[in-house]
């Protein structure tokens, strides 16, 4: 969701712009238009562009649960039990990605789960005891032998 905070530095961004070309951009005048201020055009560019603003997030958050919702109905991987040891995939790998090993080192616990019907899982970890909230696609069971 876009914060208040994150529109001001593009409003003023666009504000700045328009006082620096504030002329018409048609190649021919038009007859009968009232000329309105730099001001009233400004306060309309802010209003119209925060406008769009909340309306391209709320269509994202639309589409991103929709997405979230089919994703998660269609996700078939196997259920992990509290108290599975797993690791956690590594989510940017330096380097060519071809030979490095594509899983964290440290091992990390199964406490929760975040819902019933989710395969999202709270994990902790062994050493740290740091807790995340992790996908399932994210967690590589660990079998040890004993």
């Amino acid at each position: 969701m876009i914060k208040h905070n994150q529109v001001q530095p593009v409003l003023s961004h666009v504000q700045a712009m328009a006082q620096a070309t504030h002329r018409s951009l048609l190649p021919c005048p038009i007859t009968n238009v009232r000329p309105i201020s730099r001001k009233t055009y400004i306060q309309k560019l802010k209003a119209h562009l925060t406008e769009a603003f909340c309306l391209t997030d709320q269509l994202n958050s639309k589409e991103m649960n929709w997405q979230k919702r089919h994703y998660d109905k269609k996700c078939k991987a196997a259920q992990l039990a509290l108290g599975d040891l797993v690791l956690l995939k590594k989510d940017m790998v330096i380097g060519r990605p071809k030979l490095q090993d594509r899983w964290s080192k440290e091992l990390y616990q199964v406490i929760d789960r975040k819902a019933d019907n989710t395969p999202v899982y709270i994990v902790t970890s062994t050493k740290t005891g740091n807790e995340k909230v992790v996908h399932r696609n994210k967690l590589l069971v660990i079998q040890l032998a004993g």
